[in-house]
Parts: C-alpha cells; sequence; structure tokens
C-alpha cells in the first residue's frame, strides 16, 4: 500500500506535467522578436486597401459596428484624405540608456507619420540578454506583407490610427496615410502629428490631431487626439485606431503564454449602485482569441451582462510585459474614466499564414459617437502602459492602484494545473522569498531557505506519518499468512475475498488506510511545487536574476570564460550552453546539470524508503521495481523548468533523505525503548480503527455491499457484524 500510493502520486505528477507542457506546447504564434523585414521600397507604409476607393475593406478581420447619427447631420460624399507626399520625420522621445542617474525615462518610443503610430517601444531598464544590455522592446512595428519581387514591405504599426467615419457615410481609412509631423511642437519628450480630410471639392472636413508624450520616471505614454470640425455645420465623427499589437512570445519551453485582459467595473452584488473592477473571467488566452470565429472581444457576444459593464482597461501581455490601453486618470478626480467611455468596442485583427499558429493580431478600438459643432473640437485622451508586470510596481504606485492594473498579473499554469495553482499561495511564496532574499541578498539562498522552513512546518507531520507507516507495514506483514491462504482458499470467488479480507483486518484491528498518511507530506508540498512553479515562471523579479551570488559566472570570468550556469532563475540552468540543436521533436540549447542531479537524489530516495523486506509481497516487489523505472524520468519531465524550480524540489528531496533517516533513527530508539510494538496494536492499540469511525464506517459498508451482491446471486446471506467464518 505505502509503496503503491508513492508510485500513483509520483506518476500522477509526471503525467500532469507532461501533460500540461503539450497543453501549451500546442500552439505557438510566432515570435515578433525574430521578424526581419527586408528594406522597403515604399517606405514601410501600413498596407494598401484591397482596393481603391473609399469603400475599400481593411485588411484583417470585421469593420466599424454602424452606429446611428444626429437627424441634423448630413452625409458628406466623396471623403478623403489629404495627402501628405514628403518623407516625414520619425519622432523619438525618451532613450534606452540603462543608467537611472543619466537617463530619467524608463523607456524609448519611437513613432512613425504613417497612422501616427508607434514604430517601436523599448524599455531602458529591461533586457533581453542576461550578458548585455538589448532595450527590451515591448512594442514594434509588424510585417504585414512582404513582396519577395519589389522588396517593399508593408507594417502595422501599434496605436496607429485606423479609419473614420464622418456623418454615418463609409470609413475613411486612414492607416494607410502619412500624418504631417508638427516640427515646431515636436520636441524631445512630445511628438505632435496633423492629418486632414477633405470632401470631393477638396474642402477641409476635418482635422485630426496626434499628441504623443512620455512622463519623467513612468511607463505610460500619452496620446491626446483632438477632431477639429472645420465645416460650417455639425459633424457625428467615430474614429477607430489600432491598440497594442503582438508582444514577443516569451513562452519558452511551455509554449505561448500571451494573452488579452479586459478589465471592467462590475456591480457589487450587496449593492448595486457600487462597482469595483475585476478580470474576472476575461484573462483570455491569445490562441483562444485567434482561433474565436467572432472578431469581437468587448462586449463578448457570448455574455451578455458585458453589454451592461463598462471596459475599464484592456491589454495584451505575454510572460512578464504588458501594453495595456486605459484612459487618462485625474489625480484629482475619484474614481476613474472608464476606457468604455470614450471606446465601446474591442476587436482583433489577423493576419498572415492559413493557421492560427501563423498569425499575427492586433486590437482594434471603436469609440463612441462624437458630436462636433461647427468650428467646435472633440478630444479622445487615452494612455498606453507599456511596462512590466511587477507587482511592486503595479500595486504600490496611487496611479496603478486606481486603475487595478495589478490584475494584469496572474500566476496560474492553466490547462492541467490550473486546479491546484492557487494565485493566493504563489503571490505570498513571491512576497516571502523577498523577504528572504532582503535578509541573504541571494535568490538562490532565498530558496533554499524556503525549503527549510517549509520541511520545518511539515516535519511533525512527516514524522508521525512515516512512523504510522512503519507500524501498519508490519502489521500488513504480520497478517501475510493468513491473507494468503484466503487467497487460496477463494481464487475463483473475488467477492468473498474482498469480504474476508476486510473482515480479517477488523479482526486484527489493522487500518490499512493509515498507510496513505505517509503521502500527506507530498500531498502537501504539491500546491507548493505548482505554487513555487508559477510564480518562478511568471514573477519579473526574478528574471535574469542570479543564484549564489553569480559566484559561477565570476569563476567562469577567472578563467576566461562565460560561465552561465544559474545565471537566471527564471530559466534552465544553462551548466553547459551550446547552440540550439534539434532532436527529433525536442531542441536544446544547453546541458542542465540540476535535472540530472535529481534523477540520482530520487534514485537514492527510492532506494532508502522502499528497502526489501522478507515480508513484502509480490505486488509490493513489482511496485519497487515500477520505482526504479520511474526515477530516470525526472531529468525529461524537469529538464527545461526553471531552475528555480528544479533547485527548490533538489534541496528539498535531500532534506527529505535526511529527515527520513532521523525518523528511522527515532523508530529504532522506540523498540529499544519498547514503545514500539506492532504486534501490539492487533489487540486494540496503535491504529486500529475506532468503532464508530470513519474506516469502521467504510469497512462496515463494504461489507453490506458485499453481502447484498452475494444474496443477490444466490449466495446466501454471507458474514456481518465483521465476523469471520472458520
Amino acid at each position: 500500500m505505502q509503496r503503491f500510493a508513492i508510485t500513483l502520486l509520483l506518476v500522477v505528477i509526471a503525467v500532469g506535467i507532461t501533460v500540461a507542457m503539450a497543453f501549451r506546447s500546442g500552439s505557438t504564434a510566432p515570435d515578433a522578436s525574430t521578424a526581419k523585414p527586408a528594406v522597403s521600397t515604399t517606405d514601410g507604409a501600413p498596407p494598401a486597401p484591397d482596393k481603391a476607393g473609399e469603400s475599400a475593406k481593411p485588411p484583417g478581420e470585421g469593420t466599424q459596428t454602424p452606429a446611428a447619427v444626429p437627424d441634423d447631420v448630413k452625409p458628406i460624399s466623396g471623403l478623403k484624405v489629404v495627402d501628405v507626399t514628403e518623407k516625414q520625420d520619425e519622432p523619438v522621445i525618451g532613450s534606452t540608456e540603462k543608467d537611472e542617474q543619466t537617463n530619467p525615462y524608463n523607456l524609448e518610443a519611437k513613432f512613425t507619420p504613417w497612422g501616427g503610430g508607434i514604430k517601436h517601444v523599448l524599455l531602458s531598464r529591461y533586457s533581453t540578454s542576461v550578458q548585455d544590455h538589448i532595450p527590451y522592446p515591448l512594442q514594434q512595428q509588424q510585417v504585414y506583407s512582404h513582396d519577395d519581387a519589389t522588396g517593399a514591405t508593408s507594417y502595422q504599426y501599434p496605436m496607429a490610427a485606423y479609419a473614420v467615419v464622418i456623418n454615418g457615410g463609409d470609413p475613411v481609412y486612414v492607416y494607410g496615410s502619412r500624418w504631417q509631423v508638427d516640427r515646431e511642437k515636436t520636441t524631445a519628450t512630445t511628438a505632435v502629428f496633423h492629418l486632414t480630410i477633405a470632401d470631393a471639392a477638396d474642402k477641409p472636413v476635418l482635422r485630426l490631431t496626434r499628441t504623443w508624450s512620455l512622463p519623467v520616471g513612468r511607463y505610460d505614454l500619452d496620446l491626446h487626439q483632438t477632431f477639429e470640425n472645420l465645416t460650417d455645420g455639425p459633424l457625428s465623427v467615430r474614429f477607430t485606431q489600432l491598440g497594442p499589437v503582438d508582444l514577443q512570445t516569451e513562452g519558452g519551453y511551455i509554449g505561448d503564454r500571451r494573452k488579452v485582459v479586459e478589465c471592467y467595473l462590475q456591480p457589487s452584488l450587496s449593492n448595486p449602485k457600487s462597482k469595483h473592477l475585476t478580470t474576472n473571467g476575461h484573462h483570455l488566452r491569445r490562441q483562444n482569441v485567434v482561433s474565436q470565429k467572432t472578431d469581437t472581444l468587448w462586449p463578448d457576444p457570448k455574455d451578455a451582462e458585458d453589454s451592461g459593464r463598462d471596459l475599464a482597461w484592456v491589454a495584451m501581455t505575454n510572460r512578464y510585459f504588458a501594453a495595456a490601453v486605459h484612459t487618462t486618470v485625474d489625480e484629482k478626480v475619484e474614481g476613474i474614466l472608464p476606457l468604455q467611455s470614450e471606446f465601446n468596442t474591442v476587436r482583433r485583427m489577423t493576419w498572415g499564414g492559413p493557421k492560427d499558429t501563423d498569425k499575427s493580431m492586433a486590437l482594434l478600438m471603436d469609440s463612441v459617437p462624437m458630436r462636433i459643432d461647427a468650428g467646435k473640437s472633440a478630444a479622445l485622451e487615452l494612455e498606453l502602459f507599456a511596462g512590466p508586470m511587477d507587482s511592486d510596481l503595479l500595486k504600490n504606485d496611487p496611479l496603478y492602484v486606481r486603475l487595478d492594473l495589478g490584475d494584469v498579473i496572474e500566476f496560474n499554469l492553466g490547462g492541467f494545473c490550473a486546479f491546484c495553482t492557487f494565485a493566493w499561495l504563489a503571490n505570498g511564496l513571491l512576497a516571502f522569498l523577498q523577504f528572504l532574499h532582503w535578509i541573504v541578498r541571494d535568490w538562490g539562498l532565498a530558496i533554499m531557505g524556503l525549503v527549510a522552513i517549509v520541511r520545518t512546518i511539515l516535519h511533525p507531520l512527516t514524522k508521525r506519518s512515516q512512523v504510522n507507516m512503519m507500524k501498519v507495514s508490519r502489521q500488513m506483514a504480520s497478517l501475510k499468512p493468513e491473507l494468503e491462504r484466503l487467497k487460496v482458499k477463494y481464487k475463483d470467488n473475488p467477492q468473498k475475498l474482498n469480504q474476508e479480507t476486510m473482515a480479517l483486518y477488523r479482526e486484527k484491528n489493522v487500518n490499512p488506510a493509515a498507510m496513505g498518511l505517509g503521502c500527506l507530506p507530498m500531498l502537501f508540498q504539491m500546491p507548493i511545487w505548482f505554487a513555487l512553479y508559477a510564480m518562478l515562471f511568471f514573477a519579473i523579479q526574478l528574471r535574469h536574476q542570479p543564484a549564489f551570488y553569480d559566484v559561477f559566472h565570476s569563476i567562469g570570468q577567472w578563467f576566461g570564460f562565460n560561465w552561465q550556469f544559474l545565471r537566471d532563475l527564471s530559466s534552465q540552468d544553462n551548466f553547459i550552453t551550446f547552440p540550439e540543436t534539434h532532436l527529433g521533436f525536442v531542441t536544446i540549447s544547453s546541458i542542465n546539470i540540476i535535472p540530472i542531479l535529481m534523477s540520482f537524489v530520487f534514485f537514492i530516495q527510492q532506494k532508502y524508503t522502499t528497502q526489501t523486506t522478507p515480508a513484502m509481497n509480490e505486488q509490493a516487489e513489482q511496485q519497487q521495481k515500477m520505482m526504479k523505472f520511474i526515477a530516470p524520468l525526472f531529468p525529461f519531465l524537469f529538464y527545461k523548468m526553471p531552475c528555480g524550480l528544479t533547485l527548490y524540489i533538489l534541496v528539498s528531496t535531500s532534506v527529505g533523505i535526511i529527515e527520513s533517516k532521523r525518523v528511522r533513527a527515532h523508530i529504532k530508539e522506540m523498540e529499544d525503548r519498547g514503545d514500539f510494538d506492532a504486534g501490539s496494536m492487533g489487540k486494540g492499540g496503535g491504529n486500529s480503527p475506532k468503532s464508530g469511525g470513519f474506516w469502521d464506517r467504510v469497512m462496515k459498508a463494504a461489507e453490506e455491499r458485499q453481502r447484498q451482491a452475494q444474496a443477490a446471486k444466490g449466495g446466501g446471506p454471507g458474514p456481518r457484524g465483521g465476523k469471520r467464518r472458520k
């Protein structure tokens, strides 16, 4: 029983992790960072319409939903963009310098005159490499199409202007038009663009202005958009613009972890007039968004409640970073202005190959209709958060707290492991690890400290369970001759054999269920493993963080080579690195030593804790043989896992071996004192099931079912009351 329970648990863990890995790696979108567009002969223009004319269909999927217009506005025919033919500047604000002393900006943003959008956003405090500072590209232009014959490349630009509907007419698509850069107003912190829409007679109708600015020390790009009515009558304007585009995959070996996250105002159940922000049910896996039939993301056509909610913000995320669109938060005004008040529809735009895994994606946002009287202007205010999903930042900054932007973080592995990945536990582990790190100033030592504390907390349970398991094991060994006789006597009647076996257990006061107590410490640690795994995988605090004061890298430098061993606890341990090598369906880029050590430690553990005894039955021997085959699987199951997790499991298992040795020594001392008499438990002591207890009720119910089944087959009433037939 003991060996069977342990074997079963290990198999469940192995299968669970394998299924989870397969589930995640099933659909992986291309990594945006690997796109290397050719030199464009069209100045990087966005994709041209499918056909010329005002009714040209935009790229991607879907068009604006028609909106009602006031009765006093008149349709205007022949609307078109006033072309800006000369090449425009590409303003840059902020800086990529990593040093905070010399650079007060957290990012650099470069803009394109095409749609007045973003060409790239590079984070100055984060790098794509653990070795050199290569500013992290959080948002960048996406290749839409490439003409091999001409070398021309078309792009989609994040947050670019997309289309304008005036007075309910056909959309005027401005995504493929150059905007005029206002050189006088463009500075080191501000970029200003203008565009004019005219009618068929070339008379100006609407003037659009986009003003980008970057506050010092923040991860927010402010976008102020104005729409100026240049006619002598009222206009009804509805505006569509791109939101964020795909972030880099950053999925590692478990596939694409990108999501679309929507935060909305949810009425309180106790007080409908009171509302709170939540993302409940709206952490959407990107691969599911790409493959869904409808292009509308908000309000969700399948969720009628969404139509009555106010959207607060929408974000695209990957493993560590987020690009979230929200309205401007006024620090002097309580609450927030929901994004819903400015943009009431969020849709997806996809392009690329025929398969969902080959597609790229961007968000499209449709504004609410704006009435603009003659000579007047209307404004749309937006902010783009482009930064890390850092709980220290998002849950402490007053602006982000008001937006509840911290909800973009979700420590959850999803798939098979979702049910036992507790977010509160992952957050608690992160907070405690940060506390330990504050003390020892090293994440590797902090993880080892966590092992010591978890093992200390579970030690009383481990000690008691192992003592009980040893006692029950010896009881079972003493019953082996009688059990063998029952097997021979009732070899043709399995029901009768089970019935007599349970009656024997009751007569000898043996409680086989106590064997399961030995698995409780492992069961208690499994949620910790999953939560730690999720935390180590998603917590940006551990990204590119070394273990043991980066001593291995220092040793490598002494000998003249760049040793990457344990330089990044959120990645594999990289004991020996080499160029990516494809071995069948597996790709490896390093030899990882910790999973290999784990295999030896697990082998020693099962060798030590499952020693062969003369009383061992044939089934137990078979299970022990199975254990010998399970241990070598762990290097494959854990090979590419974050080395912070494998370090935790390695140290925890090693401590467990020492702990088991001490418990066995304690049992030996009990035997020497005469306090460990397994045989006496058959006389009513020790682990004997209490009358009316759980095991007693289980056995009585099982016997009653056996008796009823036998009686139904005409086999007589059978034994009752737990008395065995002689």
